[in-house]
């Protein structure tokens, strides 16, 4: 499952933690990290925030997960979905 276009998704297009934390929630329920990953949905994306702050969006949205858990979501479950070398 891809974790992306976040900020994209909000009332006039700016979406925040508020905004999406209950779907993101649902989402690790429904599909743990080890199965979603994340995609920045770059340049589409700064039509609504800066990419800096879409980034923190994700982040703080994943926080409270573990630091394996929040390695899959940014990278090794990509890494393992497209057979990336380690």
């Amino acid at each position: 499952m891809k974790l992306s276009g976040l900020t994209t998704l909000g009332p006039a297009g700016r979406a925040t933690v508020a905004d999406l934390r209950p779907f993101v929630d649902h989402a690790l329920a429904s599909f743990r990290p080890s199965r979603m990953l994340y995609g920045g949905d770059w340049p589409v994306s700064t039509l609504a925030t800066p990419y800096a702050e879409t980034i923190a969006v994700a982040r703080d949205l994943v926080a409270a997960l573990t630091p394996a858990e929040r390695d899959d979501i940014f990278g090794g479950a990509a890494a393992r979905a497209y057979r990336l070398p380690a």
